[in-house]
């Protein structure tokens, strides 16, 4: 019976290696290399800063394009004072009204909200509320 029992000590023993490598396996399995919390910190702090860009950008572009618009609304309004001239030679304008037949979509507003001066003076060219003198479809977006 001695050999047996010497049998059964062996596949006892390969068992038992066959057991302690599966172990070391796992053990293996849980340590490997991950990323540290600082490594995750700093990609979302990257991440976070060209949204950031990204947005500033954005809205820059959406400011220049009222910006514009309101310098074609003004052009616009323009043409259509000296419309009234050609046409209507020594009359003044004293109405909004009398615009009205060389505005096809009616008096233009701005976009970003200001109001339009000097509409009815030939004198003078009209002007945004936001605007400068110098770039008359720049706007001064800036809360007062």
């Amino acid at each position: 019976m001695s050999g047996a029992e010497g049998i059964v000590f062996v596949a006892d023993s390969h068992y038992d290696t066959a057991k302690e490598n599966l172990r070391r396996k796992n053990m293996k399995k849980r340590f490997e290399p991950a990323f540290t919390l600082i490594e995750t910190l700093l990609v979302l702090l990257v991440l976070a800063v060209i949204a950031a860009s990204v947005t500033l950008g954005v809205t820059q572009a959406i400011n220049d394009s009222k910006g514009r618009e309101c310098a074609v609304n003004l052009a616009t309004i323009e043409g259509a004072k000296d419309e009234f001239a050609r046409d209507n030679p020594g009359v003044a304008l004293t109405s909004v009204d009398q615009l009205k037949p060389y505005l096809r979509y009616g008096l233009p507003t701005c976009p970003a909200g200001g109001t339009y001066d000097h509409i009815l003076d030939f004198n003078q060219r009209c002007t945004c509320s936001l605007g400068t003198d110098s770039k008359p479809g720049y706007h001064s977006l800036a809360q007062p």
